[in-house]
């Protein structure tokens, strides 16, 4: 998937703007000029951990690993593999809007909604703004085992899917299927989410489990190729 290095950098932030360039769109019908699309929000932070930990001041963890690969996808390096750790990432201050898209990597036997007699695998992302109380992004289950329903890609609040449903790859990163009924070893599931920010204060986004994960042999998580766009 990508090369891997471990030598630490300094995180890429920048912001960019620029005016539009396309021509004006003339709408003969009505008679009048159509003015193009909005720009995309530019980019302010990336990072895909391949050169290891850039910007600890962004982030709250260090801990990086690198997935065993498969025919699907070369081995990966990740924030990760986590438990029940809490896992921070701080944006600073000056955007209204906030767009955060991430992979999460959803590893061994997540259970998902646990509604079958089995502890569920919940997890959630919160932003606290400008310091203030949290308020939860999106809060849902995974599970990689077909006979689970899991929440996402609903929330918590809005019933239930299929094992695996909405991921992007699943048996991709090379982690063994746990013995038994389990379909999956391993889950990837690409996550978008904005959040508006009126203030434009600094941002403060939290990943972690809301219930109980086992031990990292069992049932663990990963974030990768994280991008944070606003305006």
């Amino acid at each position: 998937m990508k090369a891997k290095y471990f030598i630490p950098v300094a995180a890429v932030f920048f912001a960019a703007c620029s005016e539009p360039t396309s021509p004006v769109d003339f709408d003969v019908a009505a008679g009048k000029q159509t003015p193009p699309p909005p720009s995309p929000a530019p980019v302010i932070y990336s990072q895909n951990f391949e050169s290891g930990i850039a910007s600890l001041g962004a982030w709250n963890v260090s801990t990086l690993a690198t997935s065993p690969g498969s025919t699907k996808l070369a081995s990966t390096t990740y924030l990760g593999r986590l438990l029940n750790e809490e896992v921070s990432l701080s944006v600073p201050a000056g955007m209204t809007s906030v767009t955060i898209s991430l992979d999460l990597y959803v590893i061994g036997t997540w259970d998902g909604a646990g509604y079958q007699g089995f502890g569920g695998d919940w997890w959630q992302i919160e932003v606290s703004k400008n310091g203030e109380a949290r308020q939860n992004v999106f809060h849902t289950s995974f599970s990689n085992q077909s006979t689970k329903p899991q929440h996402f890609p609903k929330q918590v609040t809005d019933g239930t899917s299929p094992a695996d449903k909405g991921a992007l790859m699943v048996n991709a990163l090379g982690y063994p299927k746990a013995a038994g009924k389990f379909d999956a070893g391993d889950a990837i599931y690409r996550l978008t989410y904005t959040v508006s920010n009126p203030g434009a204060g600094p941002l403060v986004f939290y990943f972690h489990s809301t219930t109980p994960m086992q031990d990292l042999n069992d049932e663990s998580w990963g974030i990768d190729n994280v991008s944070v766009s606003g305006n």
